[in-house]
């Protein structure tokens, strides 16, 4: 049915919903460009912002100190070092690499992708890692603090994948370690490569 002419949006209005004059208050209905097309239904909610970083508001933002920093990446690291060697060396990984067996390279490969998913996982949804909590430092995006999601976390680990480079993929990966060591502590906003590659800041939460 038609609505009366008077309900009806501007003659350019293009197809979508809008809310209609004699319909409840907070209440739309679709535009096909020319007529109301079915009735009028609740809009649904927005959805929800990136999880905000507790306990910090811009007017209180204060950089991550270098040592904290490097603090939470060592925390990490023992996270993550210690079940990789147990899990290793139960699989005769450590003993022969060259001679690993399916079931060995099946488990090295599923560390790499539990490694990933850590540091990916944790940065994109809570901003911080185990080893971040422990220390008091987070990851956000400036200028709205908020946790950086999926696309930013990934975008941000991906510096990591110069490991994979055939021979000189560790004196690379060190390489880039020594750099984001040196960045760290002098700029003045202690960005990283990371940091830079995907637009975040680490801020301290306490």
């Amino acid at each position: 049915m038609t609505e009366p002419e008077h309900s009806t949006p501007a003659a350019s209005a293009p197809p979508g919903w809008y809310p209609a004059e004699c319909d409840p208050p907070g209440t739309i209905r679709y535009w096909d460009g020319g007529q109301w097309v079915g009735g009028p239904v609740t809009p649904p909610d927005p959805p929800a912002a990136a999880p905000v970083v507790p306990s910090v508001s811009p007017a209180d933002l204060r950089l991550a100190s270098p040592w904290a920093r490097i603090g939470a990446r060592l925390i990490d690291g023992l996270i993550v070092f210690v079940p990789t060697i147990i899990v290793l060396a139960r699989t005769g990984y450590l003993d022969a690499p060259a001679e690993a067996s399916g079931q060995a390279l099946v488990a090295v490969l599923l560390i790499g992708t539990a490694g990933v998913l850590y540091e990916v996982g944790f940065i994109a949804t809570r901003g911080a890692t185990p080893g971040k909590m422990v220390a008091g430092v987070a990851v956000v995006r400036p200028p709205s603090l908020e946790a950086p999601g999926w696309g930013v976390a990934v975008r941000r680990w991906a510096i990591n994948l110069v490991a994979a480079i055939p021979v000189a993929g560790q004196f690379v990966s060190l390489g880039v370690i020594v750099v984001c060591l040196v960045m760290l502590f002098a700029d003045r906003q202690r960005r990283t490569l990371w940091d830079r590659i995907a637009g975040t800041r680490v801020i301290a939460v306490r």
